[in-house]
């Protein structure tokens, strides 16, 4: 019997699910399913597209109302993107966030 073993990490593979992080400044998310908790610590839920997750800032944060669009480029790396509303946030420059190390969840 052949047995392949990978490597775990805080993001399932194929799917943007998981722990996600910015180094500078240091930043991090987690997306379950259609639960996220954003940035700055709130829990609110989004769309979410099994390679893409969209979500419209909290109130209470600051950017409240605007749009995040997160577009999952491989399985270590998702592009992230902020606007007004959903059309300019997919034309803004993306900030490139990688898979959180694993002591950071």
């Amino acid at each position: 019997m052949l047995a392949i073993l990978l490597p775990t990490s805080g993001a399932h593979a194929d799917q943007i699910d998981g722990h996600w992080c910015l180094k500078k400044p240091f930043k991090r998310l987690t997306i379950d399913g259609t639960n996220i908790i954003t940035p700055r610590g709130s829990r609110t839920t989004g769309e979410n597209t099994r390679h893409e997750f969209t979500y419209q800032v909290p109130s209470k944060e600051p950017g409240a109302g605007s749009f995040v669009v997160m577009d999952q480029l491989s399985d270590d790396e998702i592009h992230v993107r902020t606007g007004a509303d959903m059309k300019s946030a997919r034309q803004t420059k993306p900030q490139s966030w990688g898979i959180c190390p694993p002591n950071i969840s």
